[in-house]
């Protein structure tokens, strides 16, 4: 089942291999083949090698080659430095993807460097924090006073509040307003 989601998503990554340029004569791709953690449905990632420089966006200026690069970097993946069966250390990774569908209505995926939300053992983390710690809990703050309102100090009548507007109070004769 081919993948349809759109948005940031939970995959693993199943292959990984060059290709020839779906789209440039002399050019090479990465091809990456993921599966949706949650639906199980199979989805592709190009990555381009080519020497292209992006015109617009948050890489403008910079050679597509080189943020294929650097996105592949993040998964410990250095081609230069490794060479091109370093590719092979993608397959079983946990990835983040992220899907948009193009003017055109076509679905694209992305390979996101964020690494995905992986749900933590409880157990584990008790045994981080103790670490931390040295079995003691984390330095709790100090609890605050709840603050005392002049309700609940008997209420208003013992003072009058401070009028900032320098306003006076209305004359009253029997507890109602009259006028002078």
């Amino acid at each position: 089942m081919s993948c349809q989601k759109e948005g940031e998503f939970s995959a693993t990554i199943i292959s990984a291999q060059f290709i020839e340029s779906r789209f440039k004569d002399g050019e090479h791709e990465i091809c990456i083949d993921f599966k949706d953690d949650a639906d199980q449905s199979d989805g592709k990632i190009y990555m381009d090698l080519s020497s292209e420089v992006v015109q617009s966006g948050n890489n403008i200026g910079k050679r597509q080659v080189d943020i294929t690069l650097e996105t592949l970097r993040a998964f410990n993946v250095d081609l230069p430095t490794q060479g091109a069966n370093a590719i092979n250390n993608l397959i079983h990774q946990k990835i983040s993807v992220y899907g948009k569908k193009n003017t055109k209505g076509y679905l694209h995926f992305y390979l996101n460097t964020r690494r995905p939300d992986v749900v933590a053992n409880p157990a584990a983390v008790d045994q981080k924090l103790q670490s931390l710690f040295g079995g003691q809990p984390a330095n709790p703050p100090a609890q605050q006073a709840p603050q005392q309102t002049a309700f609940d100090q008997g209420g208003f009548s013992q003072a009058q509040p401070q009028n900032g507007f320098a306003q006076q109070a209305a004359p009253t004769q029997n507890g109602t307003a009259f006028q002078q």
